[in-house]
């Protein structure tokens, strides 16, 4: 039978950090665990408390898919993130290493100079080497130069946005930053983003990682979805559902726009246990 691991990370400026590892024996996605190759989907979500999953005493909302994932593997009471910000964090997820040591700490800015070193041996890059197939969607932020992009460091295919986003024109405080483009492997393939067009980000990172499961199911792969659902500016998107395979819309209604949040993130970003 197969077997399909799912991690779930967060990078919480509070400084609270969560993470749990789910088997799920006998789905229908999974290499063989015998072989030593299971499949690996990794959920990073930005700036999310440990208090804000119902397991961990959320409180006014509910997140019953996600305490799916938690009940049904391991939970963690104690996990931290090697630095509470956006591209240190995704160094440290990415590399293994503190960011310090690979010289990336904070959050890079649009434009930079500085990016992901290639003598960097980076997950995505070990687990191809071993025969996986590789997808990332989401935030990247480990330098938007063209050598610094997920192509270029282990992924097969990449879909999402080069660093965070609010770094746009529609900052509510700093209005010098440069459009914001979407990528699609090294193309850019929409140099400037509208809260319309962040509004489906969401759902259209969770509908490309299915893809990227369904076209690879037979093999190795390891798929991470980075999602930006939580950083300003907030956006809730529309209400229905992704596709069936995902979790199914959530019933609790509340008035507060985090609790809204909270919400569509665990209806988006939920991953197909069988």
């Amino acid at each position: 039978m197969k077997a399909i691991y799912v991690a779930m990370a967060v990078a919480c400026l509070g400084g609270s950090s969560w993470a749990f590892d789910v088997p799920n024996e006998g789905g229908p996605i999974g290499a063989d665990p015998n072989k030593g190759h299971p499949n690996i989907v990794i959920v990073f979500a930005d700036d999310m408390g440990y208090a804000d999953v119902g397991v961990y005493g959320a409180k006014g909302f509910a997140t019953p898919y996600l305490d799916q994932l938690a009940g049904e593997g391991i939970r963690f009471t104690d996990f931290h993130v090697a630095e509470s910000v956006c591209t240190a964090s995704r160094v440290g997820l990415l590399t293994g290493s503190y960011p310090v040591r690979v010289g990336l700490g904070g959050a890079i800015g649009p434009r930079s100079a500085k990016g992901i070193n290639p003598a960097e041996l980076l997950l995505p890059e070990l687990l191809r080497d071993a025969g996986y197939a590789t997808g990332g969607f989401g935030k990247w932020h480990l330098g938007d130069q063209l050598e610094f992009l997920p192509l270029q460091h282990g992924f097969d295919e990449f879909y999402g946005l080069p660093y965070s986003n609010d770094m746009w024109p529609f900052h509510p405080t700093y209005k010098k930053f440069p459009p914001l483009p979407l990528l699609e492997g090294n193309r850019v393939i929409k140099e400037n983003l509208l809260q319309k067009d962040q509004d489906l980000l969401t759902k259209t990172y969770t509908e490309k990682a299915v893809d990227f499961i369904d076209r690879h199911h037979e093999t190795p792969f390891f798929a991470e979805t980075a999602h930006r659902i939580e950083p300003k500016p907030i956006i809730s998107g529309p209400c229905s559902v992704v596709i069936p395979r995902f979790f199914s819309m959530l019933k609790a209604e509340t008035q507060s726009t985090r609790r809204r949040e909270f919400r569509h993130f665990s209806r988006r970003a939920g991953l197909p246990l069988g």
